[in-house]
């Protein structure tokens, strides 16, 4: 699983938790849709709305950022920074989920 930073044409910033399946459609791998399920359902995180023709990978979810950041003109320190204060005291929902990916390890 990758956890990245992103930022839309809009301005709006988040992190989301993104990981490849396996088979046609993300729902039909295990482990995709386990992650999913307790990352929205149990955890409460936010569900990403992403284009229906995923190849590879696509978002288990997401945790939005409590600042607009212009993807043209923000300094990237000050990007840099707001990541920082994000993960200095994450959402519950990201700490939930952080907690439940160690207890349901695939690689066990």
């Amino acid at each position: 699983m990758l956890f990245e930073f992103h930022v839309t044409d809009a301005g709006s910033a988040r992190i989301l938790a993104r990981a490849r399946f396996r088979g046609e459609e993300p729902e039909d791998d295990l482990r995709w849709k386990t992650w999913h399920d307790i990352a929205v359902n149990h955890c409460h995180a936010d569900e990403v709305k992403e284009a229906e023709n995923a190849e590879d990978t696509r978002s288990v979810a997401k945790w939005p950022l409590k600042a607009e950041i212009n993807p043209d003109n923000t300094p990237i320190d000050e990007v840099a920074n707001l990541i920082r204060e994000f993960l200095q005291d994450p959402p519950v929902s990201l700490t939930c989920f952080i907690g439940h990916l160690e207890a349901t390890r695939f690689d066990k």
